[in-house]
């Protein structure tokens, strides 16, 4: 947390992710082999948010729509020309992942098993 929360900011920065992400989800009660009745928290299920946690599951859908609407321009369109096309095959052969991403593993030559280990 040290290296992207200012220092005297960390208290702050743990209650605004407990706010977005909060680690329980309430409490419950328990009793203990002598009948005494005691709370204990329930963790978020994560794995399970949409199943085990509807409001919490929109919550984060309906923040994850905000933000992509903030930051995404729909209103720009790639329109298929040679040019565009040309541009998007010349960013896919600067990385050699995208080149092979799609190939079964055994389909790999030795030449792009090297290309994957070198970049």
């Amino acid at each position: 947390m040290a290296d992207w929360v200012p220092q005297g900011q960390e208290g702050a920065y743990l209650q605004a992710l407990e706010e977005v992400l909060p680690a329980y989800a309430g409490e419950v009660e328990r009793k203990n082999r002598q009948g005494e009745v005691y709370r204990v928290k329930v963790p978020v299920d994560y794995a399970h948010l949409e199943t085990k946690h509807p409001e919490l599951h929109e919550r984060l859908r309906a923040l994850a729509r905000e933000v992509a609407g903030r930051d995404a321009y729909p209103e720009e369109t790639l329109e298929d020309t040679p040019e565009a096309r040309k541009a998007l095959y010349a960013t896919l052969l600067e990385d050699p992942r995208l080149q092979v991403a799609h190939k079964p593993l055994g389909d790999l030559t030795r030449e792009d098993q090297a290309a994957l280990r070198s970049y």
